[in-house]
């Protein structure tokens, strides 16, 4: 008999008041992969359903919030939390070495924007954040990098 193996996952339905935004944000800050974005005909700001995938499992579905009287189109933003967590920062950290090492520095960023607010003194994490925003051209966040990860308490 055959044996198989499921790894549970969480999906949660959100509402933003800029879903459109929501999308971008998600990308850049977590590295969440968008899979889909079906927005209004009549007014393209208004997103019926996004969904988005964490590339390490999972993901999140949303809409615009207030877009019409449906129950999800009433749903109020700002009500709901997720909490994600992540088993392996190595995994991460190596994604982000990756992508930066194919020139993504941008999905880099959300790799390692996952590791630094539970392992913010991961070894080299800042080194490798710093080279990341110089790729992308943003030399003053580089040296914020570069700077905190000169502390040697971070």
């Amino acid at each position: 008999m055959a044996t198989t193996t499921s790894h549970p996952t969480v999906w949660p339905v959100l509402s933003y008041r800029d879903a459109r935004g929501a999308l971008e944000f998600l990308a850049k800050a977590f590295g969440f992969e968008e899979r889909a974005a079906y927005a209004r005909e009549d007014d393209p700001s208004i997103i019926e359903h996004a969904e988005m995938r964490w590339p390490l499992g999972g993901g999140v579905m949303f809409g615009s919030a207030g877009k019409d009287d449906s129950p999800f189109g009433r749903r109020t933003p700002g009500n709901d939390s997720v909490y994600v967590v992540c088993d392996d920062p190595d995994a991460l950290f190596v994604l982000g070495v990756w992508a930066l090492s194919r020139g993504k520095a941008d999905k880099a960023l959300a790799y390692l924007n996952a590791i630094t607010p539970k392992a913010p003194t991961y070894p080299g994490i800042w080194r490798l954040k710093a080279r990341a925003f110089e790729a992308l051209g943003d030399p003053e966040n580089a040296e914020r990098c570069r700077q905190r990860g000169a502390d040697r308490f971070s």
